[in-house]
């Protein structure tokens, strides 16, 4: 009896999603357009400036994070979509009070709540926890707010120039630093904030929830992926700086700023394969990292 009440209610409920699509679309079509100001400013940033690159990332990171996901639709059911509605009606209050006081950080946060907003009051409430990740990854893509961004820069242009001159002395490479100032061969180069790690902190916390969401972890690592990934972001960043500034001194200025905006895309990589080593490190030791391991230990306990 509840078997055959169940199937034709998924089965209604599945066909029904293609026609929720089109209205998620035509929802989304005008969430964009009224906010198409903020979106245009966000793509000429990702396009045009090779340290928010990264922006162009979102999108994709999100799109994956839901991939994974997709077997999440057949039991998703529509509940209070009216959450969506006021996400959206507080996007637009947000958005056009950003606009009005010139608050970059209100002006996205406005345009991507009503992005979520509109998916939401088609998907129901529950989307976002089914989803959650996905909705996360699209928060990197407000801006850090001025204050924020100049209160760790001095800090992080410091460490960037004296872990950089460390390692190139520890390597035989001749340098010398003053401040935040490196010569090599008599060339100077600049930490500024451009390279201090701020956005780079910012860009690899991305790789670090794209990587902790599309796999099944247990809970506590993903918590220690996304509490390492600071630390991570300075080591990456290090990493990137003795090989520019090294090019910066030995190439000429074109090929030097070339190698560093290479560079800024190389080290997401290699920020991945360290978060790839570290997991497969605990899972060499014996530490079961993910949640399948439990399930599958606890059926391999009832079977004996």
């Amino acid at each position: 009896m509840t078997t055959v009440a169940i199937h034709p209610d998924h089965n209604h409920a599945s066909a029904a999603w293609p026609t929720r699509f089109v209205l998620m679309a035509v929802l989304l079509a005008g969430a964009f357009a009224v906010t198409w100001d903020a979106w245009a400013l966000l793509f000429q940033r990702a396009t045009q400036d090779s340290e928010s690159s990264h922006l162009t990332l979102v999108p994709l990171i999100a799109a994956w994070l839901v991939f994974v996901r997709r077997e999440r639709f057949g039991d998703l059911v529509v509940r209070s979509p009216w959450v969506g509605s006021v996400l959206m009606f507080l996007g637009i209050a947000v958005f056009f009070f950003g606009s009005q006081r010139t608050m970059f950080l209100a002006y996205h946060l406005g345009a991507v709540a009503m992005i979520s907003g509109a998916v939401l009051t088609i998907a129901g409430r529950e989307a976002l926890t089914k989803f959650f990740p996905a909705f996360l990854v699209l928060g990197f893509l407000t801006p850090l707010p001025p204050n924020v961004v100049n209160e760790m820069a001095s800090p992080l242009m410091d460490i960037a120039a004296v872990a950089t001159e460390g390692v190139l002395t520890t390597l035989s490479v001749p340098v010398e630093r003053t401040g935040n100032l490196l010569t090599i061969n008599g060339v100077e180069t600049t930490v500024e904030e451009a390279c201090a790690g701020i956005r780079g902190i910012w860009a690899l916390t991305l790789v670090a929830v794209a990587f902790a969401f599309a796999s099944p972890f247990k809970w506590w690592v993903r918590a220690l992926v996304l509490l390492t990934s600071p630390l991570l972001a300075l080591l990456c960043n290090v990493i990137r700086l003795v090989p520019t500034v090294w090019v910066y001194g030995s190439y000429s200025t074109e090929a030097a700023d070339t190698f560093h905006d290479l560079a800024g895309w190389a080290v997401l990589f290699v920020g991945y394969m360290l978060l790839t080593g570290m997991t497969a490190l605990m899972e060499f030791v014996g530490i079961p990292i993910n949640r399948s391991n439990t399930i599958v230990s606890q059926s391999a306990e009832a079977a004996s």
